[in-house]
């Protein structure tokens, strides 16, 4: 009687047995489990059994883990891979509104820049008409400063006279009372030579009348130069007044400046604080949205033009600062040249 060959469940039940052992189940082994057999017929079913076999149950044999706790883990992977898809879904959502948010923010960021871009033609026109103005007051000044110059050099001319004419009235008084003096001496000392010493007195009193007279003529003429220089002062006034005006002008575009540059700092921090916005939750999203990093780089370029722009008038209102410094210094010179004026006109008074 013939021996039975082996058969395909005792194949799968020795490769159980040695998988159990942690082993993988090869020819040799099922043969040496088994005994008996051919290669060829334990490799054919050992094909087969291995085609047969759950992966799952697979891995619970060979790693001696509970096919319960693999059917649990494969759920909870099967969940947490769903909810990531869910995840990933909402994600791509957000990311689409959070384009066309940025889409719209970019929209705005433009219309601002627009709006930007007319206020600084604006504040340049403003500007060119404070230079203008500018201009016309140093004109102003300098033709003040020239007249100003003028009239005090012809006060020290006059000053100059007047003390020339002091000085010689004095001498003459000084003469009159010599010449008394030597009269009352020679009247005392010879009564003969007295028609001789009267005829000369009488001589040096119509000297000393005409002397008076030039005086007086001299007086009057100074006086109406002092009435000359009272218009000037007048004329000086005035264009003071005319320089304070063009220089409340000024402070008043000096502020309206002012107010622009402002709110042009308030809108840079706003916009500052956007891009931070969007920046931190562009960080967040950056693994799935790289565009959102180049409109990032676009809002650092705005960001850099409007930093430049500020620069640029806060220069504008440093030199708009500097002109009006230099228009008070120029008042105050002259308010100092109009108070030496006035002294001056007071010491003529005093002298006549």
């Amino acid at each position: 009687m013939s021996r039975p060959g082996v058969t395909y469940l005792d194949v799968a039940h020795a490769a159980q047995q040695v998988m159990a052992s942690g082993q993988e189940p090869t020819i040799e082994r099922i043969r040496a489990q088994l005994k008996t057999g051919s290669h060829g017929t334990i490799g054919t079913h050992l094909r087969t059994w291995r085609s047969r076999q759950d992966p799952l149950h697979q891995l619970a044999t060979r790693e001696k883990i509970p096919e319960e706790l693999i059917v649990l883990l494969k759920g909870l992977w099967e969940r947490v891979v769903g909810q990531a898809e869910a995840q990933m879904e909402a994600l791509k959502k957000e990311t689409q509104q959070d384009n066309e948010q940025l889409k719209d923010h970019v929209l705005q960021q433009q219309r601002e820049n627009a709006r930007l871009q007319q206020a600084e033609a604006q504040l340049k026109q403003a500007h060119h008409s404070v230079a203008q103005e500018k201009m016309a007051v140093e004109q102003l000044l300098s033709k003040a400063q020239t007249e100003a110059a003028t009239l005090r050099t012809q006060q020290e001319g006059l000053l100059q006279q007047l003390a020339d004419k002091q000085t010689r009235v004095e001498e003459l008084h000084r003469h009159n009372q010599q010449t008394q003096a030597n009269l009352e001496h020679y009247h005392a000392s010879a009564l003969e030579q007295r028609h001789a010493d009267q005829q000369r007195a009488e001589q040096q009193y119509r000297q000393l009348e005409q002397d008076f007279s030039q005086l007086n003529i001299e007086n009057e003429r100074l006086r109406q130069e002092k009435q000359e220089l009272m218009y000037v002062q007048q004329q000086l006034e005035q264009a003071q007044k005319s320089i304070q005006s063009q220089l409340d002008k000024i402070t008043l575009e000096h502020e309206k400046v002012s107010a622009a540059l402002i709110e042009a700092r308030q809108e840079l921090a706003q916009k500052t604080a956007l891009l931070a916005h969007l920046h931190d939750h562009t960080d967040q999203i950056q693994a799935q949205l790289q565009q959102q990093l180049q409109l990032n780089g676009e809002l650092s370029i705005e960001r850099a033009t409007l930093v430049q722009r500020i620069e640029t008038h806060e220069k504008a209102l440093e030199t708009l600062t500097e002109q009006h410094k230099a228009l008070a210094h120029d008042k105050w010179v002259l308010g100092q040249e109009k108070a030496q004026l006035f002294g001056q006109f007071k010491q003529l008074e005093a002298m006549r």
